[in-house]
């Protein structure tokens, strides 16, 4: 069954032919500016899985590092997926429409996080990113 997506203002839509897996909470410096929070929910996707059904004119690619980037809505902000070395590999969980399936299991780059964050309890935590 395929997972759908859409961003705030409903204009960008996206469909993933697959399973969501290894979701996670980035809480790196990039990931709290991306999503305006102390943490960017996501979960993995396999590449080539994510098609987008409508809106891809409002698409706007932000290319954070050499090997990172992330889509957003131009329109509404939101953040729907990200890329590494150009590939689509990662949805945005508050991206998804209903029930994505998947639960955060672990907070990743907790040796940067915000300095104002109350760290999570009974969740593995991370200092860096971890498969």
């Amino acid at each position: 069954m395929a997972i759908t997506g859409s961003c705030a203002c409903g204009e960008v839509t996206y469909k993933i032919d697959g399973e969501l897996h290894d979701a996670a909470a980035c809480h790196c410096s990039m990931c709290r500016k991306a999503s305006g929070s102390q943490s960017s929910a996501f979960a993995l996707i396999e590449p080539g899985k994510l098609s987008w059904l409508s809106g891809e004119a409002l698409l706007t690619h932000y290319q954070s590092s050499e090997a990172m980037g992330n889509f957003f809505c131009s329109r509404c902000g939101s953040p729907l997926a990200g890329t590494y070395q150009g590939v689509i590999g990662w949805v945005s969980l508050g991206s998804v429409d209903g029930e994505p399936g998947v639960k955060v299991e672990k907070h990743v780059f907790m040796g940067s996080k915000a300095a104002w964050e109350t760290s999570p309890g009974d969740v593995l935590q991370f200092d860096e990113y971890a498969d």
